[in-house]
């Protein structure tokens, strides 16, 4: 998964198309490294101003940039 992806958001009412528009950084050094990184990818959705933090396992992929 990566900036720019369509995806489809599972855990939201409606299962939404969004876009993947930054990927979640830690502010803990420890999580620097990406086995211990949290796979977390914040999505903005239509009809929403801000975007949503949402893991990789509750997002769909539908087109990859």
């Amino acid at each position: 998964m990566q900036v720019g992806d369509l995806v489809r958001c599972m855990t939201v009412d409606g299962q939404p198309i969004g876009l993947v528009v930054e990927r979640f950084t830690a502010a803990h050094s420890r999580l620097d490294r990406p086995k211990l990184r949290p796979d977390i990818f914040y999505v903005l959705i239509p009809g929403y101003e801000d975007s949503f933090p949402i893991r990789t396992s509750q997002m769909e992929k539908i087109n990859v940039s």
